[in-house]
């Protein structure tokens, strides 16, 4: 299920007492979080680029982050916030994720 990256499981989610996502995200320190022009929230990654986004696996797109899942259905979030640290089981689609990659895997 997880792949690597920078990992947020289930027990600091718990710890970290958190109700959005974007709260989730940004506590971890390597990811910004930035209005759309929709005023949807999107995860930025190094050099302020949009990060593609995985859940369970499958590339969500044109959603913000806060209204993809509530904190307390996710198990763990991996995030790489470049195309270089995209594990090669994703290799196929590394230049879709280039500005790099949130996953967010569900309870």
């Amino acid at each position: 299920m997880f792949w690597g990256g920078t990992d947020i499981g289930r027990a600091e989610i718990e710890r970290l007492n958190l109700r959005r996502m974007t709260d989730l995200l940004v506590a971890r320190g390597n990811i910004r979080v930035t209005r759309d022009a929709g005023g949807g929230e999107v995860p930025l990654g190094r050099f302020d680029c949009v990060l593609a986004i995985l859940l369970n696996g499958v590339p969500v797109r044109s959603i913000s982050i806060d209204d993809l899942v509530a904190v307390d259905n996710v198990e763990a979030i991996e995030a790489d916030t470049s195309a270089a640290g995209i594990p090669a089981s994703l290799l196929l689609m590394r230049a879709a994720y280039q500005c790099g990659l949130l996953a967010v895997w569900t309870r």
